[in-house]
């Protein structure tokens, strides 16, 4: 373990809230403030002569964003102490008239000169060490951070730190991030998590959607990821790709610590090809270690072609349980190898202490895998191991991700795409006919809550009763910044435009 490591307790000291009546003089100073604000919410980085990374997170206002140009630029070992968002993709066909330059919105930022390459182009950040730093658990107003976001950006270092080559760092006290699209590429560090190495506490959060982990290598644990969750805390991982990540000690892709009733789940995850190359090590896609009543979930996943160097345990998963419980629903473990002698298993599940554990095993497939047990149970403490396993594909999730809730009528949105006037276009599809004078279909971001994106009267959704596609949102309508929409949701509406709740769905904008 690192001196990133934070004890069980973390204790930040709030601010103080000081009430003031305002006067009209008052008023005025709030709203020059707020005005202030908005005009530099945006701040470019990057090629285009719009200045170095760590110059733009310094001037960035709290809550604001870093616009990043595509093309490597060197982060200079810098360090997230406030709430941003740091968005990759940006193209410099125009130059910025001065580093760092300042903009009101997306659309000014467009029509200056820039333009729009993500998801498909994203900026390219490096550094001879962590590229980016989240918090400094040494300073005396830790921590700072209520969330941070990351997106469009590939994350490579050219040095050979200790841990977490792409990002290193803590968050506490409910303090969340958020990663969308990033790519953990061609990282390597001595001890854990080639790419991404992380403790979470005190009910913070981390997601981490649509991204890539790519040949990452650590010395020792965790070959792309090494995390550490305590305190409440909940990891996500959906959509994501592990690819070729190789440790030396154990988990070929990554390396879970899970303590005091936090929560990890990974949903439509690929772990393909990541190794350990020590023998009689384990977890050649993954190594979890539960404590307590920690709870990892994995559904609706891919296990293909993980390898253990020689006759480890887990050629897939490994898992030591310590109390708490393992949750495997609707999985695929296909081709994982073990070296010349073969694994002993392809799930390797020990339960040790004295606490009770609980395994679900419930509609997964094997097949192809070189291991004398496709999975195996051992209890070598005084706890019990309660163990729940079916083989048939009798599970399926209560609410996918992408998919509407089962309603009479119901709205379900296949995908979105932003086309070259920057409108987003919005495929769905209906299990009725729209009609304005009935049932209709309410758009709106994730910004607003489902329940208020209905009332009667006008809101900050749009009514729609057309064909398919959607296109009366824009990606300048788009709330950006640290707590920005991410995705656009759909509800069917009553003639009233009261919504009909569950009878939609959300999905992740571009």
């Amino acid at each position: 373990m690192s001196d990133m490591n934070l004890p069980t307790a973390v204790f930040r000291t709030r601010r103080l809230t000081l009430t003031l009546a305002i006067s009209a003089l008052g008023l005025w100073l709030l709203l020059f403030g707020l005005y202030t604000n908005a005009e530099t919410a945006l701040t470019a980085g990057g090629a285009g002569g719009c200045g170095e990374f760590d110059e733009a997170v310094r001037l960035v206002k709290t809550g604001g964003t870093v616009l990043q140009m595509i093309g490597p630029k060197p982060t200079n070992n810098s360090i997230i102490t406030r709430d941003m968002r740091i968005s990759g993709g940006w193209i410099p066909t125009a130059n910025c008239n001065q580093t760092n330059q300042k903009f009101t919105s997306t659309q000014a930022f467009i029509q200056y000169g820039f333009g729009y390459g993500a998801p498909e182009q994203k900026a390219i950040l490096d550094s001879g060490g962590s590229v980016l730093r989240i918090e400094d658990p040494t300073s005396p107003s830790f921590p700072n951070v209520d969330k941070f976001v990351l997106d469009n950006l590939d994350l490579r270092t050219s040095g050979f730190p200790q841990y977490g080559s792409g990002v290193r760092g803590v968050l506490s006290d409910t303090g969340r991030g958020e990663l969308y699209n990033i790519g953990f590429i061609d990282n390597e560090v001595d001890r854990e998590g080639g790419g991404l190495y992380m403790t979470l506490d005190q009910q913070a959060s981390l997601l981490i959607e649509n991204s890539l982990f790519e040949r990452n290598e650590a010395g020792e644990h965790g070959g792309a990821l090494f995390m550490t969750l305590l305190g409440d805390s909940r990891l996500e991982i959906r959509d994501t790709l592990f690819d070729r990540n190789t440790t030396r000690d154990g988990g070929g892709g990554f390396e879970l610590h899970v303590y005091d009733n936090a929560e990890v789940v990974f949903e439509n995850v690929r772990f393909e090809g990541n190794r350990v190359t020590i023998i009689n090590q384990d977890g050649g896609a993954g190594r979890i270690y539960l404590h307590d009543n920690g709870r990892v979930i994995i559904r609706n996943s891919v296990f293909d072609g993980n390898d253990l160097g020689g006759t480890g345990r887990g050629d897939a998963l490994f898992v030591e349980m310590d109390g708490g419980e393992l949750v495997l629903h609707n999985n695929q473990f296909i081709n994982q190898s073990a070296g010349s002698g073969g694994g002993v298993s392809t799930v390797h599940i020990v339960s040790i202490g004295d606490q009770d554990a609980a395994v679900q095993m419930i509609g997964n497939h094997f097949a192809d895998n070189d291991t004398e047990y496709t999975y195996r149970f051992l209890r070598e403490g005084n706890g019990d191991l309660d163990t729940t396993v079916a083989d048939q594909q009798v599970y399926l999730p209560a609410l996918a991700s992408n998919a509407a809730t089962a309603d009479f009528f119901s709205v379900n949105i296949i995908s979105v795409t932003l086309n070259s006037d920057f409108a987003y276009e919005v495929y769905f599809d209906t299990n009725y006919e729209t009609d304005n004078s009935n049932y209709h279909v309410h758009f709106f971001f994730d910004t607003v809550a489902p329940e208020d994106a209905g009332r009667p009267g006008s809101g900050p959704w749009k009514i729609y009763d057309g064909a398919s596609p959607f296109t009366q949102y824009t990606f300048f309508d788009r709330p950006f910044g640290a707590n920005a929409a991410e995705r656009i949701c759909a509800l069917v509406a009553n003639p009233d435009h009261s919504i009909r709740p569950n009878s939609g769905n959300c999905v992740k904008l571009p």
